[in-house]
């Protein structure tokens, strides 16, 4: 069996066996080992064994859970001997039957600050990407659409234009075909309508 010790803070030398049951971890009063921190979340990580290994998994933490110097996102083992980071408090994973050896306050202090500032500007950083990134997308694909509207109007001329060339064959063929007077008075305001709609539509080009 397993446990972890809280290197540093006020719940400093506190110790917690890694058994069946899940270790949570946060502000909250729910949790297995409350910490106060103010960095921390209500609930920040559990830690949980699966026979003789130990894997540890975010619960969706505002600052993020920082495990042998970098970023843990989901579920993921934990080795033995691993420092945990959540806000400014340290955590390392050791065997029960370990004596509890701590190291100097200050140093481990000194460490937690290091990696949590360093950590933060990596974050920092990596939203700062994502969001260019973003705003990249943002603007193919306003690009895109105005290509495609582009296009649609430039078919929808064309399909006007080829309305007023087939209403302008209709009426003529009306006007040849037919035998009567009236046949060819019918055929006369389509083909007017057609002559209209076309000079209509130059005035808008």
């Amino acid at each position: 069996m397993q446990k972890l010790v809280v290197l540093n803070g006020s719940q400093r030398g506190t110790e917690i066996a890694i058994g069946q049951a899940s270790v949570t971890i946060g502000r909250s009063t729910e949790c297995t080992l409350q910490l106060d921190d103010k960095l921390c979340s209500r609930k920040h990580c559990c830690v949980s064994s699966k026979g003789d290994k130990v894997f540890i998994q975010d619960l969706d933490s505002s600052h993020g859970l920082f495990v042998a110097r970098r970023k843990i996102t989901g579920r993921e083992p934990l080795p033995p001997e691993s420092k945990i980071l959540i806000g400014h408090t340290m955590l390392v994973l050791r065997e029960s039957g370990e004596p509890t050896e701590l190291p100097p306050i200050e140093a481990v202090d000194r460490e937690a600050k290091e990696m949590f500032q360093r950590f933060k500007a990596e974050d920092e950083k990596r939203k700062l990407y994502e969001k260019e990134q973003q705003k990249k997308k943002d603007k193919q694909r306003e690009q895109r659409q105005a290509k495609s509207l582009e296009r649609t109007k430039k078919h929808l001329g064309i399909l006007k234009y080829l309305v007023v060339v087939v209403s302008m064959l209709i009426a003529l063929k009306l006007a040849l075909l037919s035998e009567t007077l009236m046949g060819r008075f019918l055929a006369l305001p389509l083909l007017i309508l057609a002559l209209a709609v076309g000079k209509t539509l130059q005035k808008k080009k």
